[in-house]
């Protein structure tokens, strides 16, 4: 019971540290004295959240049981994504009736250009959850990414729960652009990719904003499109104001296609 209260303390402070960092502070570094696989993962998603905030140190990983979720976050923290694939692995068999694992196993992968991994881990947790709207998301993109359309149009389909201005909702619809582009309609696929944009921008999602940008600025440069080295050019100064290194990833892999 007091690990169980613990992670609940854990979860109301994290949720609360801009107002009370210190008070969340001392409950992460008691957490972590004599951690579990539960507090570990709690002080990796703090971590996430808040800049200089309490980390675990490695040996923790060795010693504390069921710490697969804390080393997928953890080593995606430090950007070490094949790691944390891996993690999610492990993590997912500690919890063989949970999506958690796989949605963040496809989103990583999905990023990454690891493709067919993102659609073995999407199809893995449909099985569970059919309409679980991330892993869906996350299987249209790496089917698109791969050129396989009339596979990627099988999941492709709005969100009828979820407002139009949900991200879960606008994540779908960058998909709609990409396979807009894919299919040569290209200023259809443009116009999709700017509202999604200007609408991430308007609720002040600017991470996922520059996001989009990225992946319109790999779209047209795919594609030939005339702006798309001006959408490249949009997308780096976009992210260059941001703590966002998923976007340097695919901006990264842009560069990387543009030398080969």
């Amino acid at each position: 019971l007091k690990g169980l209260f613990l992670r609940l303390d854990l979860a109301v402070a994290g949720r609360r540290a801009d107002g009370n960092r210190k008070k969340a502070r001392k409950l992460f570094t008691s957490s972590l004295m004599d951690p579990t696989g539960n507090s570990l993962a709690q002080a990796e998603w703090a971590s996430f959240q808040i800049s200089s905030f309490v980390r675990a140190t490695s040996s923790m990983y060795l010693t504390a049981e069921e710490s697969s979720e804390a080393r997928a976050f953890h080593h995606y923290r430090v950007r070490q994504y094949r790691e944390s694939i891996d993690a999610c692995e492990a993590w997912a068999k500690d919890e063989p009736f949970s999506t958690r694992p796989l949605q963040f196993a496809a989103i990583t992968a999905s990023f990454t250009g690891m493709y067919s991994e993102a659609i073995r881990f999407a199809h893995s947790g449909l099985a569970l959850e059919i309409e679980n709207q991330v892993l869906l998301n996350a299987l249209v993109f790496a089917r698109a990414s791969l050129g396989e359309i009339s596979e990627a149009k099988k999941y492709a389909k709005r969100p009828s729960c979820l407002p139009s201005d949900d991200p879960l909702t606008l994540v779908m619809e960058a998909n709609f652009g990409r396979l807009a582009f894919r299919t040569g309609r290209l200023d259809e696929g443009a116009a999709i990719y700017k509202n999604v944009i200007e609408q991430f921008k308007r609720t002040g999602k600017l991470t996922e904003s520059a996001s989009a940008m990225a992946y319109l600025a790999r779209e047209g440069l795919l594609a030939k499109h005339p702006d798309g080295p001006k959408w490249l050019k949009e997308a780096k100064e976009a992210s260059s104001k941001l703590n966002a290194p998923e976007v340097q990833v695919v901006l990264s892999s842009i560069e990387e296609n543009q030398q080969a």
